[in-house]
């Protein structure tokens, strides 16, 4: 990851018509600007184009070929296929592109501003945007410049326009890395809660999700930061998430029994948690350092959104 200053003065000073980025831990394909080119060249309604990566291990090798699904836990409320409105066969470009590695790979498009409320779909290294739609997004947002920006600078991208998602892997990710996520979920947490605030306040009367799907969201979300306050052992203000949480989605047995540990000598409290990993995890330091979470099923997660 880099640092955000890093990154907004170059988009300020691109003169290009087509804007891409690149973290410090991934690695394009050497044909992957030529596809999302020619996608863009298929498909002028759509702003911005993005794609699948592959993900690899600490030692170099494939662990999982399509890893975006499995990062960004959004897709599982969206499925690819119930995301977009419109599917087209990848274009072909030889000879920078073997035939075969595209035969079958679909490119998606369509407005999915709606859904992208409910967590990040977009892995930036992997996309390409047209320098009007950049423009109109007006950039990052330096208020989030610890953890959470690329998430807000997405979902402001689609809420632009139609955008587009190339099925086929065009980078790869190294994961395992120490201090990938972990250290800022708490920054993260907050500005994925601040982004999905900001959103349906700002365009309530646009957004379609169901009144459900939306209070799951902010449960999540609210239950997301009370995980991380317990990890940086502030059970006091984890509290109030917890009880927002619960206030959005009545009914999670996790985010009440939160709750009722908070209210615990933090001694007490730990103790708890450290039996309940150690019947979850048997073998285990019934005095480990505190979970981040038990893997939120939303795009609010600490471990597979990413939303830094």
């Amino acid at each position: 990851m880099v640092s955000l200053s890093l990154v907004i003065l170059p988009l300020r000073e691109a003169q290009g018509e087509f804007i891409a980025f690149l973290d410090s831990d991934d690695v394009w394909r050497p044909w992957k600007i030529e596809l999302q080119l020619a996608c863009m060249e298929k498909l002028p309604h759509i702003g911005m184009v993005w794609s699948d990566m592959e993900a690899l291990g600490p030692d170099g090798a494939v662990t999982y070929p399509r890893y975006l699904r499995k990062m960004y836990s959004a897709y599982r409320r969206f499925p690819i296929e119930k995301l977009f409105t419109e599917r087209y066969d990848v274009p072909t470009i030889p000879p920078l592109v073997d035939a075969e590695l595209t035969r079958g790979a679909a490119l998606y498009a369509g407005d999915i501003f709606s859904p992208m409320v409910t967590g990040n779909l977009v892995h930036t290294s992997t996309a390409l945007l047209r320098r009007d739609r950049a423009d109109r997004v007006n950039g990052f947002n330096e208020e989030f410049h610890v953890a959470g920006e690329d998430y807000d600078f997405h979902l402001r991208t689609c809420r632009e326009g139609p955008v587009g998602f190339i099925d086929l892997a065009t980078i790869s990710y190294q994961t395992g890395m120490p201090d990938q996520l972990v250290r800022r979920s708490y920054w993260m947490a907050q500005g994925f809660l601040k982004t999905v605030t900001a959103a349906l306040e700002t365009d309530k009367e646009r957004i379609t999700l169901p009144p459900r799907m939306i209070n799951e969201v902010l449960a999540e979300a609210n239950a997301w930061i009370g995980e991380t306050l317990i990890s940086r052992d502030q059970p006091r203000e984890a509290s109030g998430y917890f009880r927002r949480s619960l206030y959005h989605k009545p009914w999670q047995s996790r985010a009440f029994v939160q709750l009722i540990l908070c209210q615990l000598p933090p001694a007490l409290a730990e103790a708890c948690r450290g039996a309940y990993r150690w019947v979850r995890h048997p073998g285990a330091s019934v005095f480990a350092a505190p979970l981040l979470g038990d893997q939120l099923l939303t795009g609010a997660n600490a471990l597979t959104l990413a939303a830094c």
